[in-house]
């Protein structure tokens, strides 16, 4: 006997049709065909084939973010310390979103790092001024008499 269920595929990767309309079943929810479906959908749940994220793009966003994070820590001692700040933002910004979008990027998660420690070490060095400052203000430095 014949195989009647067109859910099976054949080798070629075609769907048949065995079966005439008055002995297909419908599904009691939808009211469509379960078997003598009128459309055919092939469901490829084909993932990306580099399952370690480290794609293209993924690597293209890094590079960006990595060029905008070297480029505003160089430029953040000259005149232009303002378009340093944003080209710092820019580049946090888009490792970020390299972060988000391929979560198994090494180059993604050191670069997110990266940041994060360079934001830890700046409080830090804001907090040490700030201190000095206040200090200064109050009398404590040896310049001030």
């Amino acid at each position: 006997m014949g195989n009647t269920n067109l859910n099976d595929q054949m080798p070629g990767g075609e769907f048949t049709q065995n079966t005439s309309p008055h002995k297909w079943n419908y599904d009691p929810v939808t009211g469509k065909p379960i078997n003598g479906q009128t459309e055919y959908t092939y469901d490829n749940n084909v993932t990306d084939t580099n399952t370690k994220g480290n794609s293209g793009n993924s690597t293209d966003l890094c590079i960006a973010s990595l060029s905008c994070f070297l480029i505003g820590n160089l430029m953040l001692f000259t005149p232009l310390a303002i378009i340093a700040g944003i080209v710092l933002i820019a580049g946090f910004v888009i490792g970020v979103i390299a972060t988000e979008k391929y979560p198994d990027n090494k180059f993604a998660k050191i670069l997110s790092g990266l940041f994060i420690i360079e934001i830890i070490i700046v409080i830090i060095i804001v907090l040490v001024i700030v201190n000095t400052c206040i200090s200064c203000l109050n009398g404590g430095c040896a310049g001030m008499s």
